[in-house]
Formats: structure tokens, C-alpha cells, sequence
């Protein structure tokens, strides 16, 4: 199977999920992660950290946003990723 495939698939798995939380996702056609502003980044990979990534969504009460493939939690200062793989 392609990658790109493989990509679509998780996406659609964590869009499934998060609905099954209430946490909402939204896909803006523009992202700006403000690097400099930013004193942490953290990555989450793969289909077991969907869950604990979606939790601290709903932790911090912040929509979840969808770019390029991943998944990302603005959070003050710090940026918390969900990739595939």
C-alpha cells in the first residue's frame, strides 16, 4: 500500500476518534506554528498515541488542527504534534 494511502487511513482513524471524544478538528487552508515563539514542541507518531494526544486536547480545551498531513494542539508556548509514523 502507498504511503499517501497509509497517511489517509490514520487521519481517517483519528478524525473517528475524535469524534468519538467531542474533540473538534479543524483543517484551515493556512497554518503558522509562530517557531519562534514556540519554547516546546512535542511529537506524538503513530496509531497508539492517537488517544493520549486527543485527551490532552480536551485537557487544555483547544480544538485540535489539521495540516499537512498532521495533527497539531496550539497550546501557549508549546506546540504538540500527532504524525503518522
Amino acid at each position: 500500500m502507498p504511503k499517501e494511502d497509509e497517511k489517509k487511513i490514520f487521519a481517517d482513524k483519528v478524525k473517528n476518534k475524535a469524534k468519538e471524544e467531542r474533540v473538534p478538528i479543524i483543517a484551515p487552508a493556512d497554518f503558522k506554528d509562530n517557531g519562534g515563539a514556540i519554547s516546546a514542541r512535542i511529537i506524538f507518531k503513530g496509531d497508539e498515541q492517537i488517544s493520549p494526544f486527543l485527551k490532552l486536547a480536551v485537557l487544555f480545551r483547544k480544538p485540535v488542527v489539521y495540516y499537512n498531513d498532521v495533527f497539531y494542539i496550539p497550546n501557549s508556548s508549546e506546540l504538540y504534534e500527532l504524525k503518522y509514523k
